[in-house]
């Protein structure tokens, strides 16, 4: 029923952390942010997102072995 969340933790320009949960199912990634951030789902970016390794990109890399992944951040 519930399905792998991974974290994975980036900067921003103002070298601030930035986390992004990252999910096969784009419930579970959406739940995942919502609950640990505590934040209403406005507040909540989803978009596709693709892992290769242990690297997330939010465009497509054009790599061998990418999997296609929801990636969801917060945004205020």
């Amino acid at each position: 029923m519930f399905e792998e969340i991974e974290l994975f933790v980036g900067k921003t320009k103002q070298n601030r952390n930035k986390k992004y949960f990252v999910s096969k199912n784009y419930i579970e990634a959406l739940e995942a942010a919502r609950k640990t951030l505590r934040v209403s789902k406005e507040h909540i970016f989803m978009q596709l997102g693709y892992v290769v390794g242990d690297d997330l990109y939010l465009s497509n890399p054009m790599k061998n072995g990418q999997k296609k992944v929801w990636v969801a951040y917060y945004v205020s």
